[in-house]
């Protein structure tokens, strides 16, 4: 199973609210992708207005926004489709004014091995 068109469009979401939240002037400070035996890592890391901890919890709750103009539906769809798909998405934080880290991990599983491709 690959990383489907649902799968991208969490994360280009994801990608947008992140870079809509940092603080004029500041970063992205990284975009690494990770693999494991369960799937991809994506980490959003940046230094923006950062999370309360109390905003940690209900983040990803239908209709909750810290944005004036906000719908408070991206981050909650984003969780959604990461579940759909047999991931998950999570955030860390360390509280107002220390940026946050977005994580959205997805499942994948190569059809087959480049060696089992060829070995016939």
């Amino acid at each position: 199973m690959g990383v489907t068109s649902e799968g991208e469009a969490t994360y280009r979401a994801l990608a947008a609210t992140t870079i809509d939240l940092m603080v004029p002037g500041n970063a992205l400070h990284s975009i690494p992708l990770t693999a494991d035996d369960q799937g991809v890592n994506i980490a959003i890391t940046d230094n923006g207005v950062g999370i309360t901890q109390e905003n940690l919890t209900r983040i990803f709750a239908h209709g909750f926004t810290t944005r004036k103009d906000g719908h408070g539906f991206g981050l909650h769809s984003g969780a959604l489709s990461a579940k759909e798909l047999g991931g998950a998405l999570s955030v860390q934080s360390d509280g107002p004014g220390r940026g946050a880290t977005f994580t959205l991990k997805l499942p994948y599983k190569p059809e087959g091995s480049i060696n089992e491709k060829f070995a016939s």
